[in-house]
């Protein structure tokens, strides 16, 4: 993720919003999805002394968040253990995968 900065040829003014590149499936073409929209630059700049790196540093930590809450999943199956036909004990393996 990282922060991206889209100037409005109207009133000068920049519009700040942390957004995520991925590729599309279909055409192969890198896009961005819109992660969070923050604001324009000269009113947050009313609220932080520089903006710019403070939206920049929340965009590395979004990233390490994302990063860290997509590991994989270990999955341990046993495949010789055998299961009663109590129905109280059914299991639906297609829902657990």
């Amino acid at each position: 993720m990282y922060l991206k900065q889209i100037p409005n040829k109207k009133s000068g003014r920049i519009f700040l919003s942390i957004v995520q590149p991925y590729k599309h499936k279909e055409s192969g073409n890198t896009r961005t999805k819109t992660v969070k929209s923050l604001g324009y630059l000269d009113e947050l700049a009313k609220e932080y002394d520089d903006t710019i790196a403070h939206f920049t540093s929340m965009a590395k930590v979004m990233t390490q968040e994302y990063k860290a809450s997509s590991l994989p999943i270990s999955l341990d199956i046993q495949p010789f253990t055998r299961m009663s036909a109590d129905p109280d004990n059914a299991k639906i393996f297609g829902m657990l995968l």
